[in-house]
C-alpha cells in the first residue's frame, strides 16, 4: 500500500512538473501576448463582420432584381391573358349578336 500510494504522489508530481513546463514554454514561445492575441482576434471578427455584411448586401440586391423581373414578367403575363379572355369574351358575344341579327 506504501508502495502504491508514492506511485501516485509520483505521478502527481510529473503531471504537475509536466504542466508547469509546458505553461513555461507557451509563456515564452507564445507569439503575440494576450492583449495582442485579443486585438487580433477582434479585428479579424469585425474584418468577417464586414465581409459578411457586404455578402448579404449583395444578395438581397440581386434577390431584389430577381423578383422585380419575376413581378413584371407576372404582371406582363396577367394583362396578356386579360386580354386573350377579353377578345375570346368579344368574339364570342359578337357572334352570339351575329347569329341573332340574321334570324
Amino acid at each position: 500500500m506504501h508502495r502504491e500510494n508514492r506511485t501516485i504522489q509520483t505521478g502527481i508530481g510529473m503531471f504537475v512538473l509536466g504542466a508547469g513546463i509546458g505553461a513555461g514554454l507557451g509563456l515564452l514561445m507564445a507569439p503575440m501576448s494576450g492583449r495582442r492575441t485579443r486585438r487580433a482576434l477582434r479585428y479579424k471578427m469585425e474584418e468577417g463582420s464586414e465581409i459578411l455584411q457586404d455578402k448579404v448586401r449583395t444578395m438581397v440586391e440581386e434577390g431584389k432584381e430577381v423578383l422585380q423581373d419575376k413581378v413584371r414578367t407576372m404582371v406582363e403575363e396577367g394583362k396578356e391573358a386579360i386580354n386573350r379572355g377579353a377578345s375570346n369574351l368579344s368574339a364570342a358575344f359578337g357572334t352570339n349578336a351575329n347569329a341573332r341579327a340574321e334570324s
